[in-house]
């Protein structure tokens, strides 16, 4: 009986270990992905002037970069209009974090300043802004998150 017990408590001692890191991956990627599911992917319907000459919608999007160590400085090619694969590489970044490292939401598109300062009817109040408006409640999230797996187990 005692050595069950034992166990048990290892086990609950080796889950709360990795508690911080958990609640950290767990809220820094909510905010990637809000920023992502914020960003405007253009609809020159709603523009008050035609599009850009080569204009490409979703690459603002594509160009949520997630990088460890050091934020990128140059644009990317490509566009992702379903946000699906930026949203894919940023999980797949956060998930190898170690969290000692600075981690960067970078997006290098020559308008994001101008996207993030209202120029889009989409997004008129930015993606940034708003996103870290809400950190208290994305980080509080995170952790009710991992309270219920510990209580769960």
């Amino acid at each position: 009986m005692a050595r069950k017990s034992y166990k048990t408590v290892v086990r609950k001692l080796n889950i709360y270990k990795n508690l911080p890191k958990k609640v950290i991956r767990g809220c820094v990627q909510e905010l990637g992905i809000e920023l992502i599911d914020k960003s405007p992917v253009g609809n020159p319907a709603l523009w008050k002037r035609p599009a850009p000459k080569n204009y490409k919608a979703g690459h603002f999007v594509k160009n949520w970069q997630t990088t460890v160590g050091s934020s990128p400085s140059s644009e990317i090619e490509g566009q992702d209009k379903s946000k699906r694969f930026t949203k894919a590489a940023v999980k797949k970044v956060v998930k190898k974090w170690d969290c000692k490292q600075s981690l960067y939401f970078t997006n290098n598109a020559p308008y994001a300043t101008a996207l993030e300062y209202g120029w889009s009817t989409q997004a008129p109040q930015g993606m940034v802004r708003t996103t870290t408006k809400r950190f208290n409640t994305i980080f509080k999230k995170s952790l009710d998150e991992q309270r219920k797996i510990i209580n769960k187990s």
